[in-house]
Order: C-alpha cells, then structure tokens, then sequence
C-alpha cells in the first residue's frame, strides 16, 4: 500500500498556534503605536495651544501703553488702538475681552499665572501700584492629555 502525502493533524495545528501568535504581535505592535500616536497628538496641541496664547499675550503686553488692572490671574491693559484689553483664564480656556466681547485665545489651558516686574526692582503678583509695573513673567499650562505643558515668559512693557 502506498502512503499518500499531506500534513498531520499535529502539524496542521502547530501552523495555525504560529500564524495566531504572529496575528496577535503584529496587533498589539500596531495597537501600541496608535495609542503612542493619540498621546503625541494630545501633546503636539497642548503645546500649539499654549504657544499660541502666551504669544499673543506677550505681544500685546509687550505694546501696552497702560495697564490698568493687575492680578496674579488676569491682566487688563489700554493697547496702543486705545482699547481696553483684558486677559484672564476662563473655563479652561485664556481668554481676551475687548470692549465687552469675549473670544477664546487658547484652549484647554489649565493655569495662568502672572507676576509683575516693578520699576523698583522687585516683582509683585498683586501690585498696589500700578504705576510702577514695567514688565511681566507669565506662567501658562496647557492641557497635554498625560500632563500638561508649561509656558513661562518675561516680557519688558516698552512703552511704560
């Protein structure tokens, strides 16, 4: 009698524990790159967001021509136009208001500090007199999914 050829029941079984043990690693390799890929994203807009706001910030504070309220959480400024232009943290978002109308400048940012340069050489997160506030640090974070962002800046106020 002669022996036919093909594949065992055993062999038959050791391919398909293979191909499954392959399947899986491809997957969870392929699982763990998406999900590196959504925390790098988080994190990419986090940064755009904060980068943006403290930018902004900056650029107007750098061109104020009077400040006429200071916080440690908000600033409110007369800029060059004549307008008076506050920032302030918002439900999770900076905010700018001119003028009675508010618009977002930056979303999900979770904390905005403020600390006041005085003319007398010392800093200030509520300064009494505002007369003497020449410049700033601001401290923004941004939400990033997995933490957030930190933004800190000093900006000279030229034209005080």
């Amino acid at each position: 009698m002669r022996r036919q050829r093909g594949y065992t029941l055993m062999e038959t079984l050791i391919a398909g524990a293979m191909t499954v043990t392959l399947g899986c690693a491809l997957w969870l390799g392929w699982s763990a790159a998406y999900s590196s890929w959504n925390v790098v994203q988080d994190q990419n807009t986090a940064y755009a967001n904060g980068r943006q706001g403290i930018d902004r910030m900056v650029d107007e504070l750098r061109g104020a021509t009077a400040i006429t309220a200071a916080t440690a959480s908000s600033v409110t400024i007369t800029n060059a136009a004549g307008q008076s232009v506050r920032y302030a943290l918002a439900n999770g978002n900076l905010v700018r208001t001119v003028g009675g109308s508010t618009t977002p400048v930056a979303l999900g940012i979770t904390n905005l500090s403020l600390s006041y340069v005085l003319s007398t050489g010392g800093t200030s997160s509520a300064p009494s007199q505002l007369s003497q506030v020449k410049g700033a640090v601001l401290t923004l974070a941004a939400n990033g999914g997995e933490g957030a962002r930190n933004f800190v800046t000093a900006v000279r106020m030229r034209n005080l």
